[in-house]
């Protein structure tokens, strides 16, 4: 696996994506780095993050990167933003994309604002969106956290007591409806665990979307995954391939 992690990084990054990895191995940063594509790395979480998602190849997909670069303002839909590196990474492939995060931490938005202005990316680009996505809006929810931008808390996991966020859910067909996003081209759904409950409130907004990917996580995995698959079925997505515990959807239209 290092091997196969280290050499799409040394592609994608040159000299930078050796030290990058470097880094991982050793679990520490202690200068931040200035990398192509992604400016200022100066986390574990980043360099985390970046490793996850593009590493090991499994947020790459050939289709969907050419059908972005390609589409003159092409609208992406990012739940689950954390510390931005997918966000860098889609107004990296097209600079004149809309892309809509959505976060229930400010800190995630906040942290993604000023890593777009490191890698010099359009911030004009980017929509913030401060929800918790769920089935149902209007719903009070706990959940723990000691790290906002650690990117692994989740309504199934609770922390300390004096760490516990209340927050109310929204759907995203709430959510399309209140920043008037019409059609999207790509639709990422990275919600720890709650990737059937994102899209069980997205039936209106499925209607109109072209790709699609979601995570299927450790918690409740398989159960996410057969939900999660079910319900893009029923909207008219075909599964198109899947990379590690990505699936890639394609509306059959």
């Amino acid at each position: 696996m290092a091997n196969m992690t280290m050499v799409p990084m040394v592609h994608t990054l040159g000299a930078a994506g050796l030290w990058l990895y470097i880094c991982k191995k050793l679990h520490t940063i202690k200068l931040p780095l200035e990398l192509p594509i992604f400016g200022r790395v100066s986390s574990q979480h980043e360099i985390r993050n970046i490793f996850d998602n593009f590493g090991t190849g499994q947020l790459r997909d050939e289709v969907v990167e050419k059908y972005i670069a390609r589409k003159n303002s092409p609208c992406i839909i990012d739940c689950g933003v954390n510390v931005g590196v997918t966000v860098r990474w889609w107004l990296y492939l097209n600079r004149s994309a809309r892309v809509y995060g959505v976060d229930m931490m400010q800190e995630a938005h906040d942290f993604t604002f000023e890593a777009l202005r490191s890698a010099r990316a359009p911030q004009g680009g980017y929509r913030p969106v401060t929800a918790a996505i769920w089935s149902e809006g209007g719903r009070e929810l706990k959940f723990g956290v000691t790290d906002p931008l650690y990117g692994d808390y989740g309504f199934y996991r609770k922390d300390r007591e004096e760490t516990e966020r209340r927050v109310i859910t929204r759907t995203l067909d709430e959510i399309a409806l209140s920043e008037r996003i019409g059609e999207v081209d790509f639709l990422k759904v990275d919600l720890e665990g709650a990737a059937a409950d994102a899209l069980a409130g997205a039936r209106e907004l499925l209607k109109r979307t072209r790709h699609a990917v979601f995570e299927a996580h450790d918690v409740h995995n398989s159960q996410e995954r057969a939900l999660a698959s079910d319900i893009l079925q029923k909207s008219g997505f075909r599964l198109r391939r899947t990379a590690g515990r990505h699936l890639w959807w394609e509306a059959a239209k």
